[in-house]
Formats: C-alpha cells, structure tokens, sequence
C-alpha cells in the first residue's frame, strides 16, 4: 500500500495530510499543536507513511494556508469507513457557517437524535478531517467551549479567526446557529 504524507504550516498551527493511492484520497487530516508532533502522530497511524505529494496534495495544501478549508471537495476525502450516523453529523457540521457555532445538543437535533449530545461529542472527537468538516465550532450549551482534538487553544483561536467573540469567562457570546 502506497501512503504519502505532507504536512502544511496555517496561521496556528500545523496540518498533517495522509493520502493513500489505492483509495485515491486523503485518509486524514490532522491539526497538531506543537507544531513538531504532527509527524509523530502520522507516523503512529501510518508507520508505512513516506513524505511526499502529488496534485491533489497541494491543492488541499493550498487551501489550508489560505483559510479555505470549507473549499476542499468531499469527493477528495476517504469516508467509506464513516457509518451512517458519523456522516450525518458531519455533514451537519460543515453547514454551520464561518463565523457561528452551534451546540452539541441543537448539532443532534439537527441530525434527529433527541439527546444525543454525547454521542454527537464522540462523532467530532473522531472527525478524521477537522477543518473541513469543523467541529470546532461546536460548544457546550453553556457556551463554553467543551474539547477539540487540536486543543482548547487552537479552538478558541479558530472561532476568534471567524470573528466569535468570548465573555471574560472564556464563554461564547455570539449567537448560537
């Protein structure tokens, strides 16, 4: 199985993608702080992974840097092994537009499950591909900001990037999507 890996510097941070030429696709996409602990990681998950590129690579690459993750095609991106329900949450996930946030429990809502806020939570703690679809602008339902794969920092930097503003406590005061 061939697997190449690349990683990208953003404005927080650094993204690690891994792509399999069997499936044609990117199989994650991973943001890391410390910005020396992608490769680590890569390497955890694909020790076969071997530094390279190709087209599709660095159009992803490209669009990182730029703050244009919402731009990355879906076709580009290995979901095959998402059930059902991790897809619906996801996709659910991307529609919350740049610059709102929306709960875990409206996010459950919105997929048709009546209380199913933790389970929602175990879907985007697994989101194989942050960003794209963005889970960071998911938070508790007292508006702070509950967990992110990349770091409650990382977290709050995004949602400030999208312009969300916070309360002294570290609480969101926009409106919720």
């Amino acid at each position: 199985m061939v697997v190449y890996y690349n990683t990208v510097n953003f404005q927080f941070g650094r993204v690690g993608l891994v792509w399999q030429k069997k499936m044609n696709s990117i199989v994650i996409l991973q943001i890391i702080l410390p910005r020396s602990d992608i490769i680590k990681f890569i390497k955890s998950h694909y020790p076969e992974a071997s530094q390279g590129t190709n087209r599709i690579i660095k159009k992803i690459s490209k669009d990182i840097c730029n703050n244009l993750w919402e731009n990355i095609p879906l076709e580009l991106l290995a979901r095959n092994h998402l059930s059902k329900f991790q897809r619906r949450v996801l996709y659910a996930t991307r529609r919350i537009p740049r610059g709102r946030v929306t709960t875990y429990k409206k996010l459950a809502m919105k997929v048709g499950v009546k209380n199913g806020m933790r389970a929602v939570g175990q879907v985007l703690a697994k989101n194989p591909f942050p960003l794209v679809f963005p889970c960071h602008r998911v938070v508790k339902s007292d508006r702070s900001l509950g967990g992110f794969g990349g770091g409650i920092i990382l977290k709050r930097y995004l949602l400030e990037s999208e312009g969300i503003k916070f309360s002294a406590t570290g609480r969101v005061l926009n409106r919720i999507w």
